[in-house]
C-alpha cells in the first residue's frame, strides 16, 4: 500500500472515531487533521502492538502529549477524543491492529524523537502512580523557554494535605512499635514500657498508655539517644532498650521466619536490621510476623481462588473460540502472573503454573491462525513485547513493590530496591527517564553512604553502585 493510501486509512479513522477533530478545525478540517494524524498516529503505533483498549488509549495520550505538548492537548480537549478511542480499540482490535501498522510504515522523520518522549512519559506516569503521587508530588513534562523539553517535581496537593499525610504515615509507624511493645509481657517489656511512659507523662504532663503515646515516647527517646549518647537518660533508656530487645531475641535468625515467605513477611524479613531502613523500621517483633504470616495466608487463598477461576475459564472454550478471546485470556494471564508473583511464596508456584497455561494460549493461537501471516505477526509482537518488558517485573522484589496493597510503604521503595541483587535493582533503573533515574540514584547513593559511615559492609556494594549508575546487568 502506498503512503498516500496510508494516509487515507488514518485519516478514515481518525474521521470516524476522533469526532473532536472536526469541532476543533472547523471548516479547515481535512487539512489540520491531515498533519495532525501524520504526527500523532506513528508515534502511537510505535507504542505498539497493545492488548487492550485501555493501553491503546493510554499510548495515544502519550503521543498527543509528546506532539502537542500538555497545554495545547488540554486545550483542544484530547481527553475524549482517547476515551472514545479506547471502546472502539476494544470494538474492533484487529482493525485497529491493521490501522497502527500502516501507521507505523507512515512514519516521518521527527516520529523517532516524538516516540522517546512518548516513552519517557510511560516511565514517567508510572513512576508517578507507583512513587510520588501517594506523598503530594508528581513529575511532569514541562517546555523551557528555550523550546526544550524539561521534567518538572509538581506538588499536586495542598501543604496541609501533604502534611496530614506524612501524620499518618508517622502515627502508623509509632502505633505499630507502641503495640508490639504493649502486648509483650516480658519483664524486659513492662520495663521498657513504665520508663516510655514516664517519659511521656514528664514531657506532656498526661497520663497515657496508648499504642500511638509509647511508640512516640520510644521514638523521642531515639532521638535523644543519638543527639546526647553520653547523657544519663540516653543511656539509660539504651540499656532497657538492648534488654528488651536480647528478650525478643531480635538476632539473625532468631526469629521464626517461614522457608518460603510471602510478601508481607518478606518485607519484614528485609526490614529486619537493615540500615538502608529507618531505625525504627529495623525492629521487628514476633507479633509482626505472625500478623505477616496470617495476611500472607488470605493473599495465597485468595490467589488460589483466581487461578481456579480461570481454569474454569479455559475449560468453557469451544474448538471454534475466536482469536479475541484467546487474546483476552492471554492478558487475563499476564495480570494474573504478575500479581500472583507479588503475593510471593507458595503464589509462586501458581505464577509458574499460569506462565504455562499461557504458553499454551500463545500456542493455540498460533495453530488457530497458522495460515493467516498477519495476525500470526500480531500474535509473535504482542509475545515478544511481553517477554521483552512486562516480564522483567515477574522479580520477586519489583512484583512486590508494584501490586495492590503492597506492604511496602511508598517511602520505602528505594530502601527495599537497595536491599535487593543488582540484577534486580538494574532491572528497576532501566525503563525510567534520565531525569527521574537522576533522582533516584541520587537518593539512594546517598542511603548507601550513610549506611557504610554507620559501619555497614555491603559485599554486593559496587555492584550495586554499577547498577544506579545505568550499567544494566543481564
Amino acid at each position: 500500500m502506498t503512503n498516500i493510501h496510508s494516509i487515507l486509512l488514518i485519516l478514515v479513522v481518525v474521521a470516524s472515531l476522533t469526532v473532536l477533530l472536526w469541532r476543533w478545525y472547523g471548516s479547515h478540517t481535512f487539512k489540520r487533521a491531515s498533519v495532525l494524524a501524520r504526527k500523532v498516529f506513528p508515534v502511537w503505533a510505535a507504542q505498539g502492538p497493545f492488548h487492550s483498549g485501555k493501553e491503546s488509549a493510554t499510548a495515544m495520550r502519550h503521543a498527543y502529549l509528546a506532539v502537542l505538548g500538555s497545554e495545547e492537548a488540554e486545550r483542544i480537549g484530547t481527553a475524549e477524543a482517547i476515551t472514545n478511542h479506547a471502546a472502539a480499540y476494544d470494538r474492533d482490535p484487529a482493525t485497529w491492529e491493521r490501522t497502527r501498522q500502516e501507521a507505523a510504515r507512515s512514519a516521518g522523520s521527527e516520529t523517532e524523537s516524538f516516540v522517546t518522549i512518548a516513552k519517557g512519559l510511560a516511565a514517567m506516569d508510572s513512576f508517578n502512580k507507583e512513587f510520588l503521587e501517594g506523598g503530594g508530588h508528581k513529575l511532569e513534562l514541562t517546555r523551557e523557554v528555550d523550546g526544550n523539553l524539561g521534567i518538572a517535581y509538581k506538588k499536586i496537593w495542598s501543604d496541609e494535605e501533604i502534611e496530614e499525610k506524612k501524620k499518618q504515615d508517622g502515627e502508623a509507624i509509632v502505633s505499630g512499635v507502641g503495640e508490639g511493645l504493649l502486648s509483650d509481657s516480658s519483664d524486659e517489656a513492662v520495663e521498657l514500657v513504665a520508663f516510655l511512659a514516664d517519659a511521656y507523662r514528664v514531657n506532656t504532663g498526661e497520663e497515657r498508655d496508648s499504642a500511638s503515646a509509647i511508640g512516640r515516647a520510644w521514638l523521642a527517646c531515639l532521638e535523644i539517644k543519638n543527639e546526647e549518647p553520653d547523657s544519663e537518660f540516653a543511656q539509660e533508656f539504651q540499656r532497657l532498650n538492648e534488654a528488651y530487645q536480647a528478650r525478643l531475641e531480635l538476632k539473625e535468625g532468631a526469629l521464626e521466619w517461614s522457608d518460603n515467605p510471602g510478601a508481607h513477611e518478606a518485607h519484614l524479613m528485609r526490614r529486619y536490621n537493615n540500615p538502608y531502613f529507618p531505625e525504627e523500621r529495623r525492629i521487628v517483633s514476633k507479633w509482626d510476623i505472625e500478623e505477616a504470616k496470617r495476611r500472607d495466608k488470605d493473599d495465597y487463598i485468595l490467589c488460589q481462588q483466581q487461578f481456579a477461576e480461570l481454569g474454569k475459564v479455559i475449560e468453557s472454550l469451544s474448538s471454534g473460540v475466536t482469536s479475541g478471546v484467546l487474546l483476552g485470556l492471554r492478558e487475563r494471564l499476564d495480570d494474573f502472573i504478575l500479581s500472583s508473583m507479588g503475593v510471593g511464596g507458595p503464589a509462586k508456584e501458581i505464577a509458574v503454573r499460569a506462565d504455562q497455561l499461557r504458553d499454551a494460549v500463545i500456542e493455540d493461537l498460533r495453530a488457530a491462525f497458522s495460515d493467516d501471516e498477519e495476525t500470526l505477526q500480531k500474535i509473535e509482537k504482542a509475545d515478544v513485547f511481553h517477554r521483552e518488558n512486562t516480564r522483567r517485573f515477574y522479580l520477586p522484589v519489583l512484583a512486590q513493590v508494584l501490586r495492590k496493597n503492597s506492604p511496602v510503604l511508598k517511602e520505602e521503595t528505594i530502601p527495599t530496591i537497595l536491599s535487593a541483587d543488582p540484577l534486580t535493582i538494574s532491572a528497576f533503573m532501566a525503563p525510567l527517564p534520565d531525569d527521574t533515574r537522576a533522582l533516584v540514584r541520587l537518593e539512594a547513593l546517598k542511603l548507601m553512604q550513610e549506611a557504610l559511615d554507620d559501619g555497614h559492609n555491603d559485599p554486593q556494594f559496587e555492584e550495586k553502585v554499577s547498577a544506579l549508575e545505568g550499567k544494566w546487568l543481564s
